[in-house]
């Protein structure tokens, strides 16, 4: 025997893309609007469109990555504070 109130309400919901084009599809969204504004579509996304997305040069991960850390090489700007800490406490040869 089927269960019932299992399965959530499908309503009826229109979204709309960045041209201006609509879409009415079936959705389980429990928000009460009817309308969805899209931020990419398949005319605006980099997978689609082939042109690179821009990068944000003022964002939270561009300040991080200026902070000296890179995803790829680890640590770059604490080693090269270390070399040069080591460098310094080197005795010079008289």
């Amino acid at each position: 025997m089927a269960r019932k109130g299992i399965h959530p309400l499908l309503r009826r919901v229109q979204y709309v893309g960045t041209n201006g084009q609509t879409y009415q599809l079936w959705s389980t969204v429990k928000h009460h609007q009817d309308r969805f504004f899209l931020s990419q579509d398949q005319y605006t996304h980099p997978a689609w469109t082939g042109i690179p997305p821009k990068s944000a040069a003022t964002g939270q991960a561009a300040k991080f990555k200026r902070r000296g850390f890179d995803f790829l090489s680890g640590l770059k700007g604490r080693a090269t504070n270390q070399q040069q800490q080591g460098a310094k406490k080197q005795p010079t040869k008289k």
